[in-house]
Parts: structure tokens; sequence; C-alpha cells
């Protein structure tokens, strides 16, 4: 699969905190309909966003499976 890691590749997504206690992360995408809550364990350093060739975004964790990040109706799946 081929992915681009990066805020190049991803100029309209941005993790961003999500004002739940313990500080939990979410991703957010301009023109997006809801900020997608990431699983804890989700943070600190390594997690990026990603897109693949099909248009998919994904975040990525070196500790934990990558996930499929959909704004429109705010889910995350295990990619």
């Amino acid at each position: 699969m081929d992915m681009k890691l990066g805020a190049p590749s991803v100029p309209k997504a941005q993790l961003v905190f999500t004002g739940d206690r313990g500080g939990g992360l979410g991703v957010a995408v301009q023109g997006g309909k809801y900020v997608c809550k990431l699983p804890k364990g989700y943070r600190g350093e390594g997690l990026e966003l990603a897109i693949t060739e099909n248009g998919q975004l994904l975040a990525i964790h070196p500790e934990h499976a990558p996930l499929v990040i959909d704004p429109s109706d705010g889910s995350v799946r295990p990619l």
C-alpha cells in the first residue's frame, strides 16, 4: 500500500485536543462534519496522519494498529 506521511500530504487534516478528561486527541478535517476521537493510547511521539493512494485518511501510531478516519460520520476503525 502506498502512503504519504506528514503535514504536506494531509494539509486539510490535523490532530486536535478534544477537551475530554485525560487530554484526548482527535482528527479534524476541513469541511468534515465531525471531529473523530482517537482511542486511548493514540497520542505522543510517533502519532501521524497519512493519506492512502485511494484517499483514505489514516492515523498511524508506532505502538498501535493504523486507524481509518471518516470525518463525514465521525467514525474511527482499524485498517
